[in-house]
């Protein structure tokens, strides 16, 4: 990396998980609604270390929330350092606040190896049906398209709709750790489009009222992915 270089992205984007529940008396919840908006900048210091930073705003509920009642914020920071042209490895850490919770602070570890020409191991960002910094093993493909399997711990909350069934204005969780496998094409400069698959391993559900108390908690078998994504940064 240069020591004059530097990067500010501003990104925007949604997104909406469709739950499908068979054989239940009452459905935990419906479609989940997810609006973000963030800012990321990248900036080198001198010839190998690299500094990261970046505050997202986050809007996570049911279908039907008001979106002020299912705001959290979020802020990560991290730095890098190359060790020549194939390997760049540092610490980072997410802050991420989390709805009827206490913040949440997590360690992360920056990778991104070039194994070889075409295939990378990176600290994945999330694509689609994941969330939050993973592992990623990414192949590139002729041409602009890139292939990838990605995994994770996941934890997602949000807020329930008004008129939720089993718990009015509570707070859903899911739990669960998704292997998903990515197809992607991108387009010049900072844009991309592509699909997802994959399961979700170890799941679990879970609602609590306004109170904290637990009113509902479930397992779930192994679960399918699928999903369409597209990207673009200004």
């Amino acid at each position: 990396a240069s020591g004059q270089e530097r990067m500010v992205a501003v990104s925007a984007g949604f997104g909406q998980d469709d739950y499908n529940f068979g054989g239940l008396a009452a459905e935990p919840w419906n479609n989940i609604d997810n609006y973000r908006l963030g800012l990321f900048a990248r900036w080198a210091v001198g010839n190998d270390w690299v500094l990261f930073a970046g505050p997202s705003v986050r809007s996570y509920g049911e279908t039907g929330t008001d979106l002020d009642d299912a705001l959290t914020g979020s802020m990560f920071a991290g730095a890098s350092y190359s060790f020549g042209d194939r390997l760049t490895l540092g610490p980072g850490v997410v802050v991420s606040g989390q709805i009827e919770e206490s913040t949440r602070f997590f360690p992360v570890l920056l990778v991104n190896w070039n194994v070889t020409e075409r295939l990378s191991v990176e600290t994945g960002g999330g694509l689609a049906a994941t969330a939050g910094p993973g592992l990623a093993l990414v192949y590139k493909l002729p041409g602009k398209w890139k292939a990838g399997v990605a995994a994770r711990y996941e934890k997602k909350r949000f807020r329930l709709a008004p008129d939720n069934e089993i718990s009015p204005n509570g707070v859903g969780e899911d739990r669960n750790v998704p292997v998903v496998f990515s197809l992607a094409y991108f387009l010049y400069p900072s844009g991309s489009v592509g699909v997802v698959f994959g399961y979700n391993f170890e799941g679990n559900l879970s609602i609590s009222d306004g109170c904290g108390r637990n009113v509902y908690s479930s397992d779930y078998d192994p679960s399918l992915d699928l999903g369409f994504v597209a990207s673009f940064r200004f």
